[in-house]
């Protein structure tokens, strides 16, 4: 609580409520919402405050508000009857989870006549290789300091709150994204939970945590228990974390993501449209840029069409990322990671692409919020690949079972887990995701009308729950596309396939000429010369092109036309020339092998297929000769009136003499 939780005058009635509208529109431009009007008059009551409203709903209204409205005090105590008692220099600390968020804000600040000062590892180090203390500057003068999660369990920063002057003047503790607490804050951002311990060492203060995505139940209730927050004894503003103008699309891969090209995404260079992809890793953000990069002409600016955001680029370079985005048409696509995730508010994104699925509900709301954030654009989207395996680990989840582990791992259920949690599974296999995000966030079915003039005049009102026409990919499926036709990639090698090199003189090849690359890089008697690798001397794709073309290499003048454009290469043309009369002779020796081997195995095909014809012609006449043997049996049995089930056989015919006449008379039928 703040000291001026006793003071009689109470912000949050009719007549504060007045006096905070009309003094914040002396320094504001806009016309505030009355759910951040009601937060800050509960601030200034004295009452801690949080704020789960949506992203874009004007969270960081809540810091800057509430220290104009203390300023404004400071300097006219007499606004209000009894005054309240504030110090001439007001302080306020919010921590915010990236550095990129914090230069963001810090922005905003200073546009409202906020005097800011920014303290993460990039600032701190800036500061002492200048030799400057960055932690005295904060001391005085400095009305909003933005901290990095780091920084709490810095010596700085203890210092900085142990000082006296700044214990009188410090009014406020504000954490944005305080759902972090539970995911980052338990993963590789363990500095998260610092927030509770520094809370605790603080002077009397206010408190205000905002978000956009407080999963209802457990994960709720723990993040006050940290922050040392009862039910009860704060205020809590909730609203529907849903953007009604951003149509949520979920689409299945149809190819992996670890390959170096992604059909599934070359749309977007095509459609134009400002965007931002989110891959988890770095290395499969480079590979996408890198897919783009090739699909582009030469005569469009890459490295300004397609950036990457990420924590491994310089800050200057992740400022001109945004700035760019923000005020340069011929910007169009950002591959970022979650450093760009929480907070950062650019108007003219259309769409997020998210590739893969994500952890958690939490990571899909922030990263769709990132769309549509401003009026000019009214086609916002947010489109989140899945792959199949994905889908199967959300429906195991969702059905209580223990999803299946990868081929050759055994299964003890921790990689899945750090995969996905419930709620991420629970919105892949939701029949409609806006109804699966209402129940997982508790929204409230109706959100208050808000009397502010810009909600006044929108022509597309908050509606409530009910009545609201969900946009998504599960109520309105997209329409499946045309089934591609299979076509063959034409064949760009000039040379007839039949006198092309097999596999195996392709690989004798690759061996020789890089062993030669190296015995030309060896024998190179200068310090310059030797200044770079040996591949630059002979590029595989050089030796490739020599082997893909080898039947056209005729003379010493074709080899030198092929590498005319290698100026480190054509000094040692001739000695290449001898390696590959070698491997020409190499070649046509291996090819009389093969034709030998080809013809041995043609004459073993043959006399196996002789053998075999003869073998059968020999089984047939000796079947034919044992049917003649049977039949002849027939006609002597019949003939004497026996039996057929019971004839002896051949050598019960009688004598000799009879057997002859017989067969003299079977030869005469025949």
């Amino acid at each position: 609580m703040s000291p001026s939780a006793d003071a009689q005058f109470q912000f949050s009635s009719p007549a504060g409520l007045l006096l905070v509208r009309t003094t914040l529109a002396k320094h504001i431009q806009f016309e505030p919402h009355d759910w951040q009007l009601e937060g800050v008059c509960k601030m200034l009551d004295g009452k801690d405050l949080v704020a789960i409203i949506p992203t874009g709903g004007g969270k960081t209204g809540y810091f800057f508000m509430y220290m104009l409205m203390l300023l404004e005090l400071s300097q006219n105590p007499s606004l209000c009857t009894p005054p309240v008692s504030i110090p001439h220099d007001p302080c306020m600390i919010v921590v915010y989870p990236t550095n990129g968020l914090e230069e963001e804000q810090a922005q905003v600040f200073d546009k409202v006549g906020l005097k800011t000062l920014v303290i993460n590892a990039e600032t701190s180090s800036v500061a002492r290789r200048s030799g400057e203390d960055i932690w005295l500057s904060a001391r005085v003068g400095i009305a909003m300091v933005l901290l990095s999660p780091e920084q709490l369990a810095t010596r700085g920063f203890e210092s900085l709150i142990q000082h006296r002057p700044f214990q009188s003047r410090f009014r406020a503790f504000g954490v944005d994204e305080i759902h972090l607490l539970n995911s980052w804050g338990l993963s590789f951002r363990q500095a998260f939970r610092q927030l509770g311990h520094a809370r605790a060492r603080l002077p009397l203060h206010v408190f205000v945590g905002t978000s956009a995505t407080v999963l209802a139940g457990t994960s709720e209730t723990g993040i006050y228990s940290f922050l040392g927050l009862h039910v009860g004894d704060f205020h809590l503003i909730r609203r529907s974390n849903l953007r009604c103008n951003v149509q949520t699309i979920f689409r299945t891969l149809t190819h992996g993501l670890g390959r170096w090209t992604f059909p599934d995404l070359k749309w977007i260079l095509d459609s134009k449209r400002k965007t931002v992809i989110h891959c988890r890793t770095i290395a499969l953000g480079f590979r996408v840029a890198l897919f783009f990069w090739r699909c582009l002409p030469c005569s469009v600016d890459r490295a300004k069409r397609v950036r990457m955001y990420n924590a491994l680029n310089w800050p200057s370079y992740n400022i001109k990322t945004r700035l760019l985005m923000r005020e340069d048409p011929e910007a169009q696509i950002v591959i970022a990671t979650a450093t760009f995730m929480v907070g950062i508010d650019i108007p003219t994104i259309q769409d997020v692409v998210i590739v893969g699925a994500l952890e958690s509900a939490d990571e899909h709301v922030q990263w769709e919020g990132r769309a549509g954030r401003g009026t000019q654009v009214s086609d916002a989207r947010c489109i989140t690949y899945v792959t199949s395996k994905s889908l199967e680990v959300a429906r195991a989840i969702c059905d209580g079972k223990e999803p299946a582990a990868p081929r050759g791992k055994k299964n003890t259920g921790k990689q899945v887990a750090t995969r996905m949690d419930d709620s991420m599974a629970r919105v892949l296999c939701a029949p409609c995701f806006s109804a699966e995000q209402d129940a997982l966030y508790n929204n409230p079915p109706h959100d208050p009308p808000c009397s502010c003039s810009s909600c006044s005049s929108s022509l597309a009102p908050p509606s409530p729950l009910p009545e609201r026409s969900c946009i998504c990919s599960r109520c309105f499926p997209e329409p499946a596309p045309p089934p591609k036709e299979k076509t063959r990639a034409p064949d760009m090698n000039p040379v007839p396939r039949s006198q092309r090199i097999s596999r195996k003189m392709r690989a004798k090849g690759v061996k020789e000429l890089t062993s030669l690359r190296m015995d030309i890089y060896l024998s190179l008697d200068t310090t310059v010369s030797r200044s770079f690798p040996p591949e630059m001397l002979l590029p595989d794709i050089v030796i490739k092109t020599m082997l893909d073309r080898f039947a056209l290499l005729e003379t010493v003048d074709t080899l030198r036309a092929l590498v005319k454009d290698r100026s480190l290469l054509v000094p040692h043309v001739a000695r290449v020339w001898e390696k590959v009369v070698e491997l020409r002779e190499g070649f046509e020796v291996m090819r009389a092998k093969t034709k030998a081997r080809a013809k041995e195995r043609e004459a073993l095909r043959r006399a196996a297929k002789r053998k075999r014809r003869d073998e059968e012609a020999e089984g047939e006449l000796v079947e034919d000769e044992a049917q003649v043997s049977v039949e002849v049996d027939r006609y002597v049995l019949s003939s004497a009136g026996q039996p057929l089930v019971n004839a002896p056989g051949r050598t019960g015919l009688g004598s000799g003499e009879e057997t002859f006449s017989f067969e003299w008379q079977l030869s005469g039928i025949q």
